[in-house]
């Protein structure tokens, strides 16, 4: 019975890590695809906007990668949050951005934040893998057209006190 719930364990750690992963590499392929549109190449802004999107996906995909690989060290390691102090608004709109450009015209989104500048002690891929989850499985399980409000995950995320 523990080796078959611990196989089923290792099933279900796999199948979540994949879904992680295919949200980076999509954002990369659609940015990919966007570079090579005339439009886009003629406006030196979008090529940049767009660069800065491959290497940012690129990291968060680097980042999923290692924790793959230090999960296999738990046994032996205990575990631990890489924290940083970091503006939750700009890694919201980071977040966000990134996930609007993944998914393309497949949802509208409307954001309002109230951080007032707060910082909080945050492991980024964690929390980044949360919200894109949240907003992967809103638009996946939307049976209209999908309209997400990033004020319902403010509230949902981060309490009023911090």
């Amino acid at each position: 019975m523990e080796e078959k719930r611990l196989s089923n364990l290792k099933t279900d750690f796999i199948n979540n890590m994949t879904h992680e992963l295919k949200t980076p590499l999509a954002t990369i392929t659609v940015a990919g695809k966007t570079l090579e549109m005339d439009r886009i190449r003629a406006d030196d802004s979008k090529i940049m906007e767009t660069a800065k999107l491959i290497g940012k996906q690129s990291v968060h995909l680097n980042q999923l990668i290692n924790m793959i690989l230090e999960i296999s060290m738990w046994e032996r390691t205990q575990f631990q949050l890489d924290k940083k102090k970091v503006d939750i608004e700009e890694l919201m709109n980071d977040i966000v951005h990134s996930f609007k450009t993944g998914y393309g015209n497949n949802a509208q989104m409307i954001q309002k934040y109230n951080f007032n500048g707060a910082k909080a002690d945050i492991d980024v891929v964690y929390f980044t893998t949360l919200i894109n989850n949240l907003l992967s499985n809103a638009v996946k399980y939307s049976d209209k057209e999908p309209l997400l409000i990033s004020k319902v995950l403010q509230r949902t995320i981060i309490s009023p006190s911090g």
